[in-house]
């Protein structure tokens, strides 16, 4: 799979384009905009994992636009021209929302991504030193195979997928600073709960005082209370993340980059009520401490 980023000049011929959009250059009826052309093979399996990628390969300058490219008014007939090297391309497709460095993508036959990069110099003219030449390419793989072997063969680096995401522009920082932010929340959200169960522990510290006096072992009285503890927050959780889905199930996929997962849905859900049980122990431990005598005469 290849990559080049273009700056794009559209024409604006499309309907969905408004005088009033501040990228909209009324001088010229034009409207920029910035995408990341990826080169796949027609009839490969690339293609196959694109929606709409069976189209490609049909005309040689037909290509399949992601839908952030489509929330900018492109339509399927819509005609795009790269800046910088001239080579118009005309839009066949739509696929779903792919970006890369935030940059929408836009999914071309190889021979005319070899075209759009390296004919910038030449005009859109493909040099014949750049027949077969690719900046990246994406590898399926049988179960079994030795790829460090097939790349020291070759002479070629092969990473796995997560390895070539990581080296896109920007994205381990990104990814580092987002996941500081959700540990974080994860913190604040056991400190929070441990708060409230301990002025929860301390309005009920003279029930807790009859229990005891009545008998109860503070094994018991533990118990009881992380079973209060353990049903709070499953309920709470569980709504939460409903509740979450729900409103996220609303947010456009077009510009905004969000998308819902369920494994991740479930695997916040679990670590935050994880961490709540963890941060309620902080409460727990004030009732072990409370002296029966003492709580009931303070009741009294």
């Amino acid at each position: 799979m290849s990559y080049n980023e273009n700056f794009l000049v559209i024409p604006a011929k499309f309907p969905t384009f408004v005088p009033e959009d501040p990228k909209f250059h009324a001088e010229w009826d034009i409207l920029s905009l910035s995408i990341a052309l990826v080169g796949i093979e027609p009839g490969g399996f690339m293609a196959k994992g694109v929606a709409g990628g069976s189209q490609l390969g049909r005309t040689r300058t037909g290509v399949i636009v992601s839908r952030g490219v489509a929330a900018d008014g492109v339509r399927v007939g819509g005609r795009i021209t790269l800046d910088r090297s001239s080579v118009a391309l005309h839009v066949v497709g739509i696929a779903p929302t792919a970006t890369y460095g935030h940059v929408a993508l836009v999914y071309a036959p190889i021979a005319l991504w070899r075209q759009a990069t390296y004919g910038q110099v030449t005009g859109g003219v493909l040099p014949a030193s750049a027949q077969g030449l690719a900046s990246a390419a994406a590898l399926q793989v049988r179960p079994g195979i030795d790829v460090s072997a097939v790349g020291t063969h070759l002479g070629v680096d092969i990473v796995t997928k997560q390895q070539a995401y990581a080296g896109s522009p920007g994205y381990v920082a990104e990814t580092a600073t987002m996941s500081l932010i959700i540990d974080f929340l994860y913190v604040i959200a056991a400190l929070i709960v441990g708060a409230f169960f301990t002025v929860w522990t301390i309005q009920r510290k003279a029930d807790i005082g009859l229990l005891k006096a009545l008998g109860a072992s503070n094994g018991l009285v533990i118990r009881d209370a992380l079973g209060q503890v353990a049903l709070v927050m499953a309920a709470a959780t569980a709504a939460g993340a409903l509740v979450g889905s729900g409103i996220g199930s609303l947010i456009p996929g077009g510009t905004v980059p969000f998308a819902l997962q369920t494994g991740a849905i479930v695997t916040a859900a679990v670590i935050l009520a994880v961490a709540g049980l963890v941060g309620s122990l902080v409460a727990v431990r004030r009732i072990a401490a409370v002296d029966p005598i003492i709580a009931l005469g303070a009741a009294s």
